[in-house]
């Protein structure tokens, strides 16, 4: 099997493929198949779509180069810029508090978000990625990777390098304390 076929099992997973998985399927050893994933990763390096390998999972996502292409194309789905103050001070929440519910995002900021987390929703800059096991069981809310790919970082970790991730450095409110 070439990288080609790989590449396009990959593309068509709606979610991260398992290495393991891919490794039974291509008859190879996981430390085979890393080695044909990295030379992949490195064929898409300069590409507008990246290989990701993490936590033996693998999956293409946008370059966080191509973040302001993306977003100019997809102009007004993905637009930062349009929204709210109070929903900018929700998102930079989650992405530094995720996976966080509702309810301690408004004990941080004091109000209620439920308009917040609706437009965030809507413009798909974050999900609820699951449930707290908790009184309730209320939702757990997380970044996109449209999300990262819009403000041009790669992860959750870039976050805190605040001069790649400027556009945050003026929502980051003092009581927001790095996870």
């Amino acid at each position: 099997m070439d990288l080609n076929e790989i590449e396009a099992i990959i593309f068509l997973s709606d979610k991260p493929v398992p290495i393991e998985e891919l490794a039974d399927f291509l008859n190879k050893t996981v430390e085979e198949t890393k080695t044909l994933l990295l030379d992949l990763k490195e064929k898409r390096e300069n590409t507008g779509i990246n290989l990701e390998i993490k936590e033996e999972m693998v999956k293409f996502v946008t370059n966080p180069n191509c973040g302001k292409a993306i977003q100019d194309f997809f102009n007004p789905t993905v637009k930062v810029k349009k929204l709210s103050k109070s929903s900018m001070e929700t998102l930079t929440i989650i992405a530094f508090k995720g996976p966080i519910t509702k309810s301690a995002i408004e004990d941080i900021k004091g109000v209620s978000v439920d308009g917040s987390i609706q437009t965030l929703l809507e413009k798909k800059l974050i999900y609820a990625s699951g449930r707290k096991k908790s009184l309730g069981n209320p939702k757990l809310y997380e970044v996109t990777e449209n999300f990262y790919g819009y403000v041009g970082i790669e992860s959750k970790e870039e976050l805190f390098n605040m001069e790649k991730a400027q556009w945050l450095k003026e929502y980051k409110e003092d009581n927001i304390e790095d996870k």
